[in-house]
C-alpha cells in the first residue's frame, strides 16, 4: 500500500510540472483524427477488369457517405455502392467522394485474347497461350484445336507445331467462349531454294516441244518465273525462250511445255528468276483420278490417194473423284515408259473445273490429228500423275 502510494504521488508530480512547463495542453483526440484519415482508402488503386464482369471496390477507414462515379460509363459504371460492370475494352478512373475528398482507382477493362510469339517458319514449336481468362478460369480449362492440322498441330496444353504452309485457325475454347487467331505458315528462304534445288525432272522430246515432268519432293509449295537458256557444243548461248512460271505443290508433280528454238542447240538450261510461295491449298487427300480398264478404240484414217484405212488401238479414260466438297482444278496426265525410258505423255486435262462426285476423263483424242493414223508407241508400263487444288 506504500509502495502504490508512492508510485501515484510521483506521478501527480510528473502531471503537474508539465502542466506548469507547457503552454497549452497536447490535443489528444486530434491525434486520434489524423490517424483515422490516413487510414482511409480504396481496396484496390489499379484492377483489370474483363468485359462483361464485376468488381467490388471500397473505400476502408471510414463510415462517412461515399458517393462514387466513373470517368467513362460507355466503358464501365459503377454503382452507389462501388460495384463495378465492364462494358468495354479501354481504361477509365473510377472516384470514390467523401468528405470532399476524391480517391481513384484504374480500372483497365479486359478482354480474353490468343497471344503467342509466332514466327510462322515449318517445322517450328510455338507455345500459344490465352491472357485474361475470366474470372474462375484457368489455363487447364481452355481446348486448343486447328482448323487444318495438315498446315499446324497443336495439343492440349497449347503447343503448336506447323506442317506445311498455308492459312490456317487456331482455335482456343473455354466455358461459352471461343477464341481464334488466323496465321499464315511459310518456310523461310533457305528452305525456298532447298526445294528449287532438289526438283527432280524427266523429258520427254517431241518435234516441236521438251516437255518436262517437274517433282517437288519438298514441303513447300512453289510458284516460280522462269526462262529457258540454249546453248551449242561450245557452250555458247544461242537462243532464250521469254518468260513464264509454274506452280507445284509440296510432294507434288506438275508438266510444263518448252518451246524449241528454230537454231540448232545441244543443251538447255532452266533459269529461275524469281521464287515466290504459293498459297493454294491442295486437294489431293479428297480427290483421287484412277486408269480404267482399256478399251479398243476404232477409227478410219486417210491413207495413200485419199484411201480410207481402218484402224484400232488400245485407249483408257480417266476416272476422277472429288469428295472435297468443293469444285477443283484438275491437272491431269498419262506417261509411258519402255525400257525405263518416258516415250509418250498425253495431257488429259489442264486445269480444268471438276464439279464434286464422280467425273470421267475420255482419252484426249482431239489432240490426235484427223484423217491421220495415231501413232501410239509400244510401251512397257504407265502411269498417272496429276495435282488437284481448289477452284477459285
Amino acid at each position: 500500500m506504500k509502495q502504490l502510494i508512492k508510485k501515484f504521488s510521483i506521478a501527480l508530480v510528473i502531471i503537474l510540472t508539465l502542466s506548469f512547463t507547457l503552454p497549452y495542453a497536447v490535443p489528444m483526440v486530434s491525434i486520434v483524427n489524423i490517424a483515422e484519415a490516413a487510414a482511409i482508402g480504396l481496396n484496390k488503386s489499379n484492377i483489370n477488369v474483363n468485359v462483361g464482369e464485376t468488381y467490388q471496390l471500397k473505400l476502408v477507414g471510414t463510415k462517412s457517405k461515399v458517393k462514387w462515379s466513373s470517368g467513362k460509363k460507355s466503358i464501365a459504371t459503377v454503382s452507389s455502392d462501388g460495384l463495378i460492370t465492364a462494358k468495354k475494352v479501354g481504361s477509365i478512373i473510377v472516384s470514390a467522394n467523401a468528405d470532399g475528398i476524391e480517391y481513384n482507382c484504374t480500372v483497365n477493362v479486359v478482354q480474353p485474347s490468343i497471344y503467342a510469339n509466332y514466327n510462322g517458319g515449318i517445322g517450328v514449336q510455338t507455345q500459344f497461350k490465352v491472357k485474361n481468362l475470366f474470372n474462375g478460369y484457368s489455363k487447364e480449362d481452355v481446348i486448343w484445336s486447328s482448323s487444318d492440322e495438315k498446315i499446324i498441330t497443336i495439343d492440349k496444353s497449347g503447343l503448336s507445331t506447323t506442317i506445311s504452309i498455308g492459312e490456317a485457325k487456331i482455335n482456343a475454347t473455354f466455358g461459352n467462349t471461343s477464341l481464334s487467331w488466323k496465321i499464315k505458315v511459310h518456310p523461310s528462304n533457305q528452305e525456298i531454294k532447298d526445294a528449287v534445288k532438289n526438283f527432280k525432272m524427266e523429258e520427254y522430246n517431241t518435234s516441236s516441244n521438251i516437255v518436262c515432268i517437274m517433282s517437288n519432293p519438298s514441303i513447300v509449295n512453289l510458284s516460280l518465273e522462269y526462262q529457258v537458256e540454249f546453248y551449242d557444243a561450245s557452250n555458247i548461248m544461242v537462243s532464250i525462250s521469254s518468260k513464264n512460271y509454274f506452280e507445284v505443290l509440296a510432294k507434288d508433280e506438275c508438266v510444263i511445255y518448252i518451246q524449241k528454238p528454230d537454231k540448232s542447240y545441244s543443251y538447255y538450261k532452266i533459269k529461275y528468276i524469281s521464287k515466290r510461295l504459293s498459297f493454294s491449298s491442295s486437294l489431293k487427300d479428297k480427290v483421287s483420278v484412277n486408269a480404267s480398264e482399256e478399251y479398243d478404240y476404232s477409227y478410219q484414217y486417210s491413207g495413200e490417194n485419199y484411201t480410207q484405212i481402218s484402224d484400232t488401238v488400245r485407249l483408257f479414260d480417266l476416272s476422277v473423284n472429288n469428295q472435297s466438297g468443293k469444285r477443283a482444278f484438275i491437272n491431269a496426265y498419262a506417261l509411258y515408259y519402255k525400257d525405263n525410258k518416258l516415250v509418250k505423255i498425253v495431257n488429259f486435262m489442264t486445269y480444268a473445273n471438276v464439279d464434286v462426285g464422280e467425273t470421267i476423263l475420255k482419252y484426249p483424242i482431239s489432240q490426235i490429228y484427223a484423217f491421220q493414223k495415231i501413232d501410239f508407241p509400244i510401251y512397257d508400263s504407265k502411269r498417272i500423275i496429276y495435282s488437284a487444288k481448289e477452284s477459285f
